[in-house]
């Protein structure tokens, strides 16, 4: 991947789980779109996606990501779009930076998220 990349849009472009980059999307400065839902992407979501001071979409619902969100992405300063939902994430969900204005449909059906050490118990059409 070069480090002139805009926009990253895929989907189901695997039959079978895949891990993100970890360090590559950090290199992506210029990133302002990452547009990865139902690739069957697994594993934790890479901390270096908090390098992309760019970004603006962050859609990367309905894989199998394990794990935290990054404290890191609280530092996007231009993130306003996100969906996280439909995945195994557990911990607490950011409060601070972008994710003040976040809804909280981006993180259904994640049985394990919370928010202020309360389960988040949002499933999508309700």
């Amino acid at each position: 991947m070069g480090s002139h990349a805009v926009y990253i849009w895929s989907s189901r472009a695997t039959d079978q789980g895949a891990a993100l980059p970890r360090q590559e999307f950090g290199k992506l400065k210029n990133l302002i779109s990452m547009d990865l839902y139902n690739n069957d992407l697994s594993g934790p979501l890479p901390t270096t996606l908090g390098n992309l001071k760019s970004q603006k979409v962050l859609r990367i619902d309905h894989n199998r990501l394990t794990g935290p969100i990054p404290r890191e992405l609280s530092g996007l300063p231009n993130l306003g779009t996100v969906d996280f939902s439909s995945n195994d994430l557990w911990g607490t969900i950011p409060t601070t930076g972008p994710f003040q204005n976040i809804p909280l449909t981006s993180f259904s059906n994640n049985p394990w998220l919370s928010m202020f050490g309360w389960p988040v118990r949002i499933v999508a059409g309700s």
